[in-house]
This record gives structure tokens, sequence and C-alpha cells, in this order.
């Protein structure tokens, strides 16, 4: 089954001015509504030469008012997780394309109150493809039908590649953007963490290990 969804959250405070998040932008082996399986190892290029990613609302890469974080407030990796760390009761693994966030709430209001409040759970990546090579699930296609054998027994949503017959193995593609959309062609890339800074000039209180009642009778001077 491909249902399912993970996030990690802490108190959400209104006075919190920024909250940084760790979202999944992409996950490979799985067929996308595009009929695409992104093959592990594909950003791997891209993330050591694109120094300029965003974070952004829904694909809108040519509005400032859609960009969510960028430059020193932006992070970007790929770490293997297990498809059941994203909530979902499968076997094996990912290679994930991961953001982590500072999103601040001066610089888009609106995206910074849609993940303090958890309801981001779809991303979508905006790429370029540069190596794509098409699957097909019959021998008359001896090429097709190579690629197809090569890349499907780590296809998670068999049923639908078996349905589709057809798909497009991705092995390296460029990342422009990774977006917040509502529903995205892949729908394993939630928001995995959310945490909320305190505002500027405060500090959290300290919570102790334990409670021992004598010790807070005598911090507070109270006589029994």
């Amino acid at each position: 089954t491909l249902k399912g969804e993970t996030v990690k959250a802490d108190s959400f405070s209104a006075e919190s001015n920024e909250i940084q998040v760790k979202v999944i932008i992409n996950t490979t082996n799985i067929m996308d509504s595009h009929k695409d399986v992104h093959i592990p190892g594909l950003w791997t290029k891209s993330l050591k030469e694109n120094k300029r990613l965003m974070h952004i609302q829904e694909h809108k890469s040519h509005e400032f008012s859609s960009i969510i974080a960028s430059g020193d407030d932006l992070k970007a990796s790929v770490e293997t997780l297990t498809w059941k760390s994203l909530g979902y009761e499968m076997k094996g693994s990912t290679q994930a394309l991961v953001f982590n966030s500072t999103i601040k709430r001066e610089r888009n209001p609106y995206m910074f109150n849609q993940y303090s409040k958890g309801y981001v759970n779809n991303h979508s990546v905006g790429m370029r493809y540069m190596k794509i090579f098409m699957a097909i699930n019959d021998d008359k296609y001896e090429e097709e039908k190579a690629v197809w054998d090569k890349y499907y027994p780590e296809i998670i949503n068999k049923d639908e590649a078996d349905a589709s017959g057809v798909f497009w193995a991705v092995t390296e593609a460029k990342a422009v953007e990774g977006s917040a959309v509502p529903l995205g062609s892949n729908p394993i890339t939630p928001t995995q963490e959310i945490k909320h800074e305190p505002p500027q000039g405060t500090q959290p209180e300290a919570v102790p290990d334990t409670f021992n009642i004598s010790e807070a009778i005598k911090s507070i001077n109270l006589k029994i």
C-alpha cells in the first residue's frame, strides 16, 4: 500500500518567527504518475554543481513571493531511508532528496503558517532530465525490455508498473527547485520534522529529567 504519513513536530508557538523543517522532496524506486522511476544516484552530480537550489511554493520559481527558503537557509542532501521511516509499511529503502530548510515568517508568511500547522505533507522536485531510458515489458523491444528487467525489481509499486507495461528510468537529473504542493506526482514525499525556534531574546524553559518535590519547595522558599 502507498498510504501513510509521518511527521515529528514540537508544539507550535504563535510568537515563533522561524521554523526548521526537514522535508522529502523526492524518493527513488517508485513509479510516479508521469511513469518516471527515479534511480538512486540521479542527484549526485546535480547537488555538487547547483548551489542555487530553492525551496518554493507550487513550482512558482518565477515569483519572489513563492520562495520559502534559499541560500544559507537551505541545505540539500540525499539520504537512504527506509519506507517505514517515511510512514509506509513496506520493506526496503529509498534514496531521498532531502531539504533542511529554515523558514522565516517574514519571507513567506503563508507557507510559514502551512508548515507550522503541519498542513504540508507532499512535495515535488522541479528538474531537468539528463539521462533517461524507456522500459517496456515486451520481448519485441530488446533494448527497452533490458531496461525493464534491470530496474523493475527495485520498484515498490509493481502493480502499477505491471498495469502500465511501460516506465521511464531516470538515472541522472538536474534539480532546480523543490516545491511544497497539495498533490504531487510522487505520494511518498512528506514533511518529516518541524522545529519551532523560540522568539528572539527568549530562551526555552529547561525541563528537568526528574522532579524532586523537596528541591522544588526549597527553590520557592515555601514553608510547610
